[in-house]
């Protein structure tokens, strides 16, 4: 059924868009005009509406099915006069418990709850239930808000945001060992993940969220953790970690399309620098790393490598016995490649310090060297492309202006790894560009190390050809061409600016 919706739709600069009523008049019509069940009809009309070139992304393809309203909309309706004229928990979870059901899985649903004003109906009735410290129904409030937020951060505003950096504050301020509960760590939870998913792609609420005491009061929170862990279950401080750690990273990117200069750097260094920052998530790791909880070291490493930006906090990290902790607890979790994982951004991160390069150069546990570490990390996850880019990541940082260093992995049998991370994962563009950059980081001041990699045991190891097959991946190619020159091996390098008319 083709349909004329040249007076029903809004065209935008990309594609055309019809109101949500229209859409549903449209189901009714098919159902009557060719005696169609509801299921049927909606896929005639989506099908329709496609071949119109009309974006249906923010239609909820299944309203007509409900004749008293779909329950998402019942729900905030609901949620909407309890907060008018009553405020009955049990009225409030039921009607969160459908919003939960329905509106996890369609982003449309999502956007309509928005314009509904879901966002503000919910802050405003948490800040009710806090007072009488109804914590898991506040938690449930705010974990039902992060899922309609989710992917439209600019429905928050900085009245929201203030409301409910105000309960974080408060939170934190009352927890201590005597006021321990589960629901509160679950509230502080839901706290964060709000806080994150405002700062998703929204400078704007990043920079008010830095301007606030949102940071000292998170630093305040994780050392809080520290004291209180060896006396409580490790899995009740989880969430609160989890997304706490997320919260902050997300202060430090710049994906905001609409801005040209975000301030993630400026909020990373403020992090780090706020209120003993390093001191808390050294302290952090040391006592997950020695009690039988790992989980939660990964989330700590990752915030860990965003906020150590400069050369004053990576040798602060390692003063406070950073770099051994860190390569500790890599080579007790050695078999979880999500600790592996996060421990080698961190240990890239970290070696932007040449003095921490080579503290890990000089590290070692039973006989086990920190090159050595490396290696044994690359033969337990060669086939991983994720694992074998950061690994090519560390060494690339680690041998730079290191050729020290860039002679004990090649001891260690690093050459052969990396050239089996070309072999392997040559479909790969971000490791097969690490792996060429730590090939060239190598060779480019030890010219006797070129042999390791060209020949094994007389043997060619076909490292040339394999980087010749590189040059034909046009995001690689540069980085093939480095390789190939300062391996001494024949590369054909085109002078693309000659500096005249």
């Amino acid at each position: 059924m083709i349909l004329d919706i040249r007076y029903q739709v809004a065209v935008t600069p990309t594609m055309k868009k019809v109101s949500q009523s229209y859409f549903d008049e449209t189901v009714k019509s098919n159902m009557e005009l060719f005696d169609l069940q509801v299921d049927d009809a909606i896929a005639e009309s989506i099908q329709s509406f496609n071949l119109e070139g009309v974006d249906l992304s923010d239609i909820v393809k299944d309203m007509v099915k409900y004749e008293k309203g779909h329950p998402c909309v019942l729900a905030i309706k609901e949620l909407k006069e309890c907060l008018e004229n009553s405020y009955d928990k049990h009225i409030v979870s039921e009607a969160l418990r459908s919003l939960q059901l329905h509106s996890n899985s369609d982003p449309a649903v999502r956007k309509l709850l928005i314009d509904m004003n879901a966002v503000n109906i919910l802050v405003s009735l948490c800040g009710l239930h806090v007072v009488v410290d109804n914590f898991d129904l506040c938690a449930s409030l705010l974990n039902v808000l992060s899922k309609i937020i989710k992917g439209h951060s600019d429905s928050v505003n900085e009245d929201h945001i203030k409301k409910v950096i105000n309960l974080l504050l408060k939170q934190v301020d009352e927890l201590d060992e005597n006021s321990f509960t589960d629901s509160k760590f679950n509230l502080i939870a839901g706290v964060y993940s709000v806080l994150h998913l405002s700062c998703t792609r929204n400078e704007k609420n990043r920079i008010f969220i830095s301007e606030t005491q949102a940071i000292t009061k998170t630093v305040t929170f994780l050392s809080k953790i520290a004291d209180l862990i060896e006396n409580f279950p490790f899995n009740t401080f989880y969430p609160a970690l989890k997304h706490g750690c997320a919260f902050l990273r997300s202060l430090t990117h710049d994906d905001d399309f609409d801005v040209e200069f975000g301030f993630g750097s400026e909020n990373a260094r403020t992090i780090a620098k706020s209120d003993s920052c390093l001191e808390v998530f050294v302290i952090l790791i040391s006592k997950i790393s020695n009690s039988s909880n790992t989980i939660g070291i990964s989330d700590l490493f990752q915030t860990l490598s965003t906020i150590i930006t400069r050369e004053d906090l990576c040798t602060k990290f390692a003063s406070l016995n950073g770099i051994d902790i860190l390569m500790q607890s890599i080579y007790s979790n050695m078999k979880s490649i999500v600790i592996v994982s996060s421990g080698l951004m961190l240990l890239q991160a970290v070696c932007g310090s040449d003095a921490c390069k080579l503290s890990v150069g000089n590290w070692s546990m039973h006989d086990t060297s920190g090159p050595q570490l490396i290696v044994d990390i690359f033969e337990e996850y060669i086939n991983s492309p994720v694992v074998t880019k950061y690994l090519s990541c560390v060494i690339a940082v680690l041998t730079l202006r290191q050729p020290g260093i860039a002679k004990s992995l090649i001891t260690s049998g690093a050459s052969i790894y990396l050239i089996k991370t070309l072999e392997l994962h040559l479909s790969n563009p971000p490791t097969v560009r690490a792996a060429c950059r730590a090939i060239r980081n190598c060779v480019s001041r030890s010219p006797e190390l070129r042999s390791s990699f060209l020949t094994d045991s007389g043997t060619d190891t076909n490292l040339e050809m394999l980087l010749n097959c590189v040059l034909k991946i046009p995001s690689c190619c540069d980085a093939a061409k480095e390789a190939l020159r300062d391996l001494n091996c024949k590369v054909e390098l085109q002078e693309l600016w000659k500096g005249h008319p």
